[in-house]
């Protein structure tokens, strides 16, 4: 970067397909400061499978110093109000957004440096404003040099879980006695009312189609009854994890580009969960469970033995995602996530304005509880009548 306290500029390379990149991308990954959700196979079938369908230009920003790759940035340039808008590959739909990067190196530039190469992206790829949602301000203990000065708190917190190898003394520490001899009780119920209870991970392709199959069955039927939107609705989006159970399914938890989990109890599959895992970190990104066996908890039970997993798996955390749900909150501290905006010309500047009054005024909406309990209550209500 053409700055004085630089000691080479930093080469911006920015290419349409990701085949270009992949070399640099797979080496950087491995030992870069990254979410799951920036590994080179989640964001390209992404790419494929839902984000390619709505007309926005790929521009994959790789950032270099003497040829040594620093960060990879997967961008989408699009159309909104008359400017080019940039946002990561997959925005609000991945849990964390931040691009991957050297830890030592990019760790290194000042807040100025940082601004300064933002802004030569931003000229490279013609954009207006590059906007970052679910940005964490920092990610393995590491401060994020790309978090924008006065980027705000996002509506939602994520939750995350330090995991530990004895699960027990782990479980203890974060759940009650009480709440863990209930968890019991209703596994015994539920073992006499419908069979043995076992979770399992899905190790071939045709069981893992089973799980997707159910997972899609019980997120329609819970929109159906309390009117919360199914991920599955998004075109491409069950052909997108179709796509990385079926290459992941024979391979480690930790090397599956996405790992499909599920509580079974007799012959009926009552709750799922998919995830990705990248350098030790585990991340839920979809589950569901069968609203016939509500009762017994199966969603509690399913996190219970998917944590007790991770913990005998080696893994060191584990995220269950954006949004302030009792089941997150049990288990998880609340993580703050960051809209970070990088308006490039004047017209981006008044765009960036704009989104933060938007923003600022649906994290008031949420945080108020009555408010929102109130809009849950009528998205019940309509989904029931509507049905």
């Amino acid at each position: 970067m053409d700055s004085p306290t630089s000691q080479e500029p930093i080469e911006i390379r920015v290419d349409g397909d990701f085949e270009a990149c992949s070399a640099w991308w797979h080496d950087l990954q491995n030992g870069a400061v990254a979410s799951p959700y920036q590994r080179h196979c989640w964001t390209r079938a992404w790419w494929a499978h839902c984000e390619a369908r709505n007309r926005g230009n790929l521009r994959i920003v790789s950032l270099f110093r003497e040829g040594t790759p620093l960060a990879v940035m997967p961008l989408v340039l699009e159309r909104s109000l008359g400017l080019n808008v940039a946002y990561p590959v997959g925005a609000r739909h991945f849990n964390w957004q931040i691009p991957l990067w050297n830890s030592v190196s990019v760790a290194r530039l000042t807040a100025l440096e940082r601004d300064h190469l933002m802004q030569r992206i931003g000229a490279v790829i013609s954009a207006d404003t590059i906007v970052y949602p679910n940005m964490p301000e920092t990610w393995s203990g590491r401060e994020n040099p790309f978090l924008a000065p006065g980027a705000t708190p996002s509506p939602s917190a994520s939750y995350r879980l330090d995991l530990q190898p004895d699960f027990e003394a782990l479980a203890l520490a974060r759940r009650s006695r009480k709440a863990l001899k209930l968890l019991r009780r209703k596994r015994a119920h539920l073992e006499n009312a419908a069979g043995p209870v076992q979770f399992r991970r899905a190790r071939d392709i045709a069981t893992c189609r089973r799980v997707l199959l159910a997972a899609i069955a019980q997120r329609d039927a819970r929109k159906q009854a309390c009117g919360i939107p199914s991920f599955f609705d998004r075109p491409g989006a069950a052909a997108f994890m179709q796509e990385l159970l079926e290459a992941g399914c024979e391979k480690t938890i930790r090397d599956a580009p996405m790992s499909a989990f599920h509580l079974l109890a007799g012959d009926d599959i009552i709750a799922t969960y998919f995830g990705v895992c990248l350098n030790g970190d585990f991340s839920c990104f979809t589950n569901s469970f069968d609203m016939a066996y509500e009762k017994f908890s199966p969603g509690d039970l399913a996190l219970h033995d998917l944590i007790a997993h991770a913990c005998a798996e080696g893994l060191t955390g584990l995220d269950l995602g954006v949004g302030d749900e009792r089941y997150k909150q049990a288990w998880c501290d609340p993580i703050t996530l960051c809209e970070s905006s990088t308006a490039i010309t004047a017209r981006g500047r008044i765009y960036d304005r704009a989104l933060r009054f938007s923003r600022d005024g649906k994290r008031a909406f949420k945080q108020n509880r009555r408010l929102w309990d109130g809009w849950r209550a009528v998205r019940r209500v309509a989904a029931r009548a509507f049905a």
